[in-house]
């Protein structure tokens, strides 16, 4: 019985954690991870009777029945809070500084009766070790033949359930070129999360860069209908310059390095612009009337307005280096830069003002009881199809708004980065054009190592947050800070410094939400009270309420000093609100399926949201519509070309919003959305947008590879510190 008891320890542990988390009990998901985690039992039972001394054995079942419930109930805690689990990085990384700043949130988490509970279930194998390890049986035997039988079970139950993903492309494809996780533990179970991530990092497959080449590149021209009120366009191919033959069985052929796969390319030339406008007949005595330019069709618009592109060399940059390095200039020099277009420098000279909002939605936008939000949402920019992936919670956020790049390295990517050039940053682009620039907070400055990594976004007068300088502004103390005095305190202390350039990182919409747990939601009570939501929901909008009031008073500051039409304010989500659904997964997340009007059941439709880019001048003309799809990783190319600074379009995966590239958005679990349709991953699904449409018929594919492409750059990005080889080590 021992002997079994041993062996099922793993399936226990799983069949707790599922039952506590995704509660995803499908057929294949269910037998796959039961087989796979029996498989991992028998490893561990092998561990306990290692050796033939019996204290020996006792101490080292002891020890395994206390870490491996630890390891489980850490994810566990850390999904209840964040909604995602997060790979060993992001928890050693991050978990330190969230503990420290959020205790309460942590006490709450843990000290309620269903904390307690599972504290209780995952410690259940190791108190009832514990009541018997005086016994002489405590310790398991070691036998040769119960040895033997474990090695063999091992084999076969973890051999046969790799043989069966081996043979299923979604699961091999989420296990391998596409890993990702979140998924692998939602699929597959926390025990093959671990060792897969273990295991990649000691084969350095998290390192290194491989690109697949597809034949037709959403990095150029594509199938484009209806976007920005423009004329769709037909498709071109983007082959590498330099190669004039098909490539599509080298494609087929699977993953190889890019410098396995492409000659040597052509130097990226700025066209000349050429003259789009005629010449009419006219009567030298009389007075001509003004010509307006006649815009190109989209495909010709690089010619016409030139290419975002730095002078940069990338293939004499691949010949000074090799590896990684060399194989990400080839990729990059590969690349067909976006087009510059009519927006291009709209908004040269402008202030900005960028905020990055805690747990904001769009959902709760509305013309009377947020009607700044509104305001700014319909008179601005609009962009109603946009999405703001969820990977390493608020500073994996406020790295894909600030960096443009997937934060592969979960908690850890915004340390990693910022510890070489940011020279691409918005910070640094409008700090070399001569504006003042500074960078704030109004919670701890401590939590996430914002102290460091914000003082190095390339913001003038550096950063500012609770601990230094920002308590100043804030008169009430307790969780979480009013956005609305941050804004009161520090926009005085630069409106008259224009051309300013600031950013901000928002608290207000913290969860937990409750008016006995929140004071924001304590305080905005009163104004949603008579709202047709839940208790919970009510009080997550009373929480955004103190962001709507910021807003409205920097906006009437911003009139007042009559510069509202040379400011421009952006804001934009650093996740979805995670903390309005305690014990939640995909299909059952009420409150957030409540606020926003559908049944949330994968991560596009969680990940929705709004992002505002507005100025007062716009508000004088005909609105702006972006109907494409969207997300966090476009803002800083937009920004780039929008405020006309020198960038390269190449660096960045993701793309201006009014340029040639063709609209894609991903999460980091390799589900992806264009115009044409939208990718599950774990389900291996294509959904087209218009049902009759004619979907070529290796789309799927090669957008798949295309994503892939884009999160294997942002990987290698971090992982080698690319932009230190591109524009030199920072300062």
């Amino acid at each position: 019985m021992y002997y079994l008891l041993t062996i099922l320890l793993i399936p226990y542990y799983e069949a707790i954690f599922r039952i506590s988390t995704t509660r995803d009990f499908g057929i294949k998901v269910m037998i796959l991870s039961a087989l796979v985690s029996a498989g991992y039992g028998c490893i561990f039972s092998l561990l306990m009777r290692l050796t033939k001394n019996p204290k020996i054995n006792k101490g080292t079942t002891g020890t395994v029945l206390f870490v491996l419930p630890i390891i489980y109930l850490v994810e566990f805690f850390v999904y209840r809070s964040f909604k995602v689990f997060y790979d060993p990085n992001t928890i050693i990384n991050g978990a330190g500084g969230v503990a420290a700043g959020f205790k309460a949130d942590a006490a709450r988490l843990i000290f309620c009766f269903d904390g307690l509970t599972r504290i209780f279930l995952f410690l259940l194998p190791f108190l009832m070790y514990v009541l018997f390890i005086k016994r002489k049986d405590s310790a398991p035997r070691h036998r040769i033949k119960q040895f033997l039988g474990l090695i063999a079970g091992a084999v076969i139950l973890i051999g046969s359930t790799n043989l069966f993903i081996s043979r299923d492309e979604g699961l091999f494809s989420m296990c391998d070129s596409e890993y990702n996780y979140q998924n692998v533990v939602e699929s597959l179970g926390l025990s093959t999360g671990l060792r897969l991530d273990v295991q990649r990092k000691i084969k350095g497959k998290e390192e290194g860069f491989v690109f697949e080449f597809t034949d037709v590149s959403l990095s150029g021209s594509a199938l484009k209908p209806d976007r920005i009120g423009l004329p769709s366009y037909e498709a071109t191919g983007s082959y590498h310059p330099s190669l004039k033959e098909d490539i599509t069985p080298v494609k087929k052929a699977g993953l190889l390095p890019v410098s396995e796969l492409l000659p040597e390319p052509e130097p990226v030339v700025k066209p000349e612009i050429p003259e789009y406008t005629t010449i009419a007949e006219v009567n030298p005595e009389e007075e001509p009337e003004p010509i307006e330019p006649v815009e190109p069709p989209m495909g010709e618009w690089a010619e016409y307005y030139g290419v975002n592109t730095l002078d940069i060399d990338f293939n004499a940059l691949a010949e000074s280096t090799s590896g990684t390095m060399h194989d990400l200039d080839i990729y990059v020099s590969s690349i067909k830069p976006s087009s510059k277009n009519k927006y291009t420098s709209l908004f040269k000279g402008k202030n900005l003002i960028f905020f990055s909002a805690e747990a904001f939605s769009g959902d709760i936008i509305d013309p009377e009881l947020t009607p700044t939000l509104y305001r700014l949402s319909t008179k601005g920019i609009q962009i109603p199809d946009y999405y703001q992936p969820a990977i390493a919670g608020t500073t994996g956020g406020e790295y894909a708004n600030l960096f443009g790049m997937i934060p592969s390295l979960g908690g850890k990517s915004m340390k990693s980065i910022t510890d070489h050039n940011t020279w691409i940053t918005i910070g640094n682009r409008l700090n070399d054009e001569g504006y003042y620039g500074k960078a704030y907070h109004n919670n701890d400055g401590s939590v996430y190592g914002r102290n460091n990594t914000h003082n190095k976004l390339g913001y003038s007068d550096g950063f500012m947050a609770v601990g230094s300088g920002m308590e100043e502004f804030l008169t009430s103390t307790g969780f979480p800070q009013s956005d609305l005095e941050m804004m009161e305190g520090t926009l005085p202390t630069y409106i008259d410094k224009q051309p300013f350039n600031v950013y901000y990182m928002t608290v207000s919409g913290h969860g937990q939400y409750g008016r006995n747990k929140n004071r924001m939601s304590a305080k905005n009570y009163e104004r949603v009270e008579n709202l047709e939501y839940s208790e919970i929901v009510k009080c997550y909008i009373a929480n955004n309420l103190e962001l709507e009031d910021a807003l409205t008073y920097t906006v009437n500051e911003l009139e007042k000093a009559g510069i509202a039409d040379d400011t421009v304010i952006v804001l934009g989500a650093d996740h979805f609100p995670y903390s309005l659904d305690y014990n939640a997964s995909l299909g059952n997340m009420p409150a957030l399926s409540e606020l926003y009007g559908y049944n949330v059941t994968n991560y596009i439709q969680r990940d929705h949201n709004r992002l505002i880019i507005w100025s007062g001048c716009l508000e004088k003309e005909d609105p702006i519509i972006v109907n494409d799809p969207v997300f966090s990783l476009d803002i800083l190319p937009t920004l780039c070309n929008l405020f006309g600074v020198d960038f390269d379009s190449r660096l960045l995966p993701g793309r201006d919003i009014f340029s040639d590239r063709e609209a894609l958005i991903f999460t980091g679990g390799y589900d992806w959305k264009t115009s044409l349709g939208t990718y599950i991953a774990k389900k291996n699904e294509f959904t087209p947008t218009d049902p009759d449409a004619d979907i070529p018929e290796d789309y799927v594919e090669r957008i798949k590879a295309e994503v892939r492409n884009r999160m294997n750059y942002s990987k290698s990005v971090l992982s080698c510190g690319y932009f230190d080889h591109v524009f030199g080590p920072a300062n």
